[in-house]
C-alpha cells in the first residue's frame, strides 16, 4: 500500500465511507433496467395483429401488462433517484470524514517522515560517499547505493503524498511552487535555495541608508535562524539578508516547483535535510501563510517603513514555522 493510501486509512471512519461509496456504485450498476415503452408497444402491436389475423380475441392481459410496465418504470425511476441521492450523500459524508480527520493523515505522514529521517541518518556514509551507480560498482558499495536509492524514492513518495493530502485539505490544487519551497522545511528561509536567492537579491537592492550593495561584512553565521525581534535596525536587517548561503546553487527557474533543487545530488540534499534542517509536514493553510509572509520578509525594502514591514512579516512567519517545528502539534493516533 502507498504512503498516500496509508495516510487516508489513518483517518477515522475513512474505510467505512469508502466502502459505502463503492457498494452504492455497485448497486447502481446491478439495478435491473426496465424495457422501454416502445419495445413493449411493438410487442403488443405484433400480438394484436396476429390475433386479428387468426380470428382470436385481444390478449386478455393487455391492459394488465401495460399497467405492470407503467408501475415497473415508475419504480425503476424512483429506485435510480434514491441510489443517486444515496451516492451524493455518501460522497458528501466521505468529504466530511476526510476534512474532519485530515490531522490524522498529517500525523501519519509525520511518522513516516520521522522514520525516513532516522534511516537517512543511519546511512549517512552511503548518502555522503556514494554519488552514482558507477561509484558504487567501483567501490563495491552496491548495497549502499541501493539503500540510497530506496531512501530517495521513499522521501519522494512521502512528499507526493503530503502534497495530495494538502490538496484535499485545501479543496483544490496546492501550488507546486509554494509546496516545493515552503512545504518541506520549517527553516526554509535559512536553507532553501529559492529563499537564499531572494535574501541575496534583497540585500543587494534594498535602499536603506548604509547599504552599498557590496560584499557582506557580516559576522552573523549563515544558516542560523534569527529572531525577528533582534532585527531592530537597518544594520541587523542587512546582516541577516547577507548571511544567507545554501549548499545548492540558485534555482534555474523563477518559480521552482520540484522538491529536489537543481544542481545538487538528491542523496546529498536528502542528507542535508536530515542533518542540518528542520523538515516538517506543513498543512495547506500553513503553506499559504508561510509563503506569503516569507515572500514579504525577503523583499527588497526602500525605506525604514519597509524594514518595519519586513520585520512584522518575519514575526508572523516565525509564529507559524517555529511553533510547528518545535512542538509538532499533531493528533496522537492510537495513543
Amino acid at each position: 500500500m502507498t504512503i498516500y493510501a496509508d495516510a487516508l486509512n489513518a483517518i477515522p471512519q475513512y474505510n467505512d465511507a469508502q466502502r459505502a461509496i463503492a457498494t452504492i456504485n455497485t448497486w447502481r450498476l446491478e439495478i435491473t433496467t426496465v424495457p422501454t415503452r416502445d419495445a413493449l408497444d411493438q410487442q403488443l402491436v405484433t400480438e394484436l395483429v396476429d390475433a386479428a389475423a387468426t380470428g382470436k380475441p385481444q390478449p386478455a392481459d393487455l391492459v394488465a401488462r401495460l399497467h405492470t410496465h407503467q408501475q415497473e418504470a415508475r419504480m425503476y425511476g424512483e429506485h435510480v433517484q434514491l441510489l443517486n441521492r444515496a451516492a451524493d450523500y455518501a460522497n458528501d459524508l466521505n468529504r466530511m470524514v476526510i476534512q474532519n480527520g485530515i490531522e490524522y493523515a498529517y500525523s501519519h505522514l509525520q511518522r513516516v517522515l520521522d522514520e525516513v529521517l532516522k534511516d537517512v541518518r543511519a546511512n549517512t556514509a552511503a548518502l555522503r560517499d556514494v554519488r552514482s551507480a558507477e561509484e558504487a560498482i567501483a567501490s563495491s558499495a552496491i548495497d549502499g547505493w541501493t539503500n540510497v536509492q530506496q531512501l530517495v524514492g521513499r522521501y519522494d513518495e512521502l512528499r507526493k503524498a503530503h502534497r495530495d493530502i494538502a490538496r484535499i485539505e485545501a479543496g483544490s490544487a496546492v501550488d507546486s511552487h509554494k509546496f516545493a519551497v515552503v512545504g518541506q522545511l520549517a527553516d526554509h528561509l535559512d536553507r532553501d535555495p529559492f529563499w537564499i536567492q531572494r535574501r541575496t537579491f534583497a540585500a543587494a537592492n534594498c535602499r536603506l541608508p548604509g547599504n552599498d550593495g557590496g560584499a557582506s561584512t557580516s559576522t552573523m553565521p549563515h544558516g542560523v535562524p534569527v529572531q525577528a525581534s533582534t532585527l531592530t535596525d537597518r544594520a541587523s536587517y542587512l546582516r541577516w539578508l547577507r548571511a544567507a548561503k545554501s549548499i545548492a546553487p540558485a534555482p534555474d527557474k523563477a518559480r521552482p516547483s520540484e522538491i529536489w533543487p537543481n544542481g545538487v545530488a538528491r542523496a546529498r540534499w536528502l542528507l542535508h535535510i536530515a542533518t542540518k534542517c528542520e523538515p516538517w509536514i506543513a498543512t495547506a493553510e500553513q503553506i499559504d501563510v508561510a509563503y506569503d509572509t516569507a515572500y514579504n520578509a525577503t523583499s527588497a525594502v526602500q525605506d525604514e517603513y519597509g524594514r518595519r514591514h519586513f520585520t512584522d512579516a518575519l514575526k508572523r512567519h516565525q509564529a507559524i514555522t517555529q511553533t510547528q517545528a518545535v512542538t509538532q502539534t499533531r493528533v496522537a493516533v492510537g495513543t
